[in-house]
């Protein structure tokens, strides 16, 4: 139920998304440069885009909770 998210480069601002497969919103946390770790235990199971914007720029993951 952790989610480790690792970064090629330091960040200053990183803000995770998670959205469901409708496209709505399902969560979101910023993350300090020290903790870099997600407790999805409260997310629903299914099938998320995962995305991860720091600082300028963003990536975007499939994300399977089971």
């Amino acid at each position: 139920d952790i989610l480790n998210i690792e970064l090629p480069e330091i960040a200053e601002k990183v803000t995770v998304e998670f959205y469901d497969q409708i496209g709505k919103l399902a969560y979101s946390q910023n993350l300090t440069t020290n903790s870099k770790t997600l407790n999805v235990k409260d997310l629903a199971t299914g099938i998320y885009i995962l995305k991860v914007i720091a600082d300028d720029k963003i990536g975007t993951q499939k994300f399977i909770k089971q």
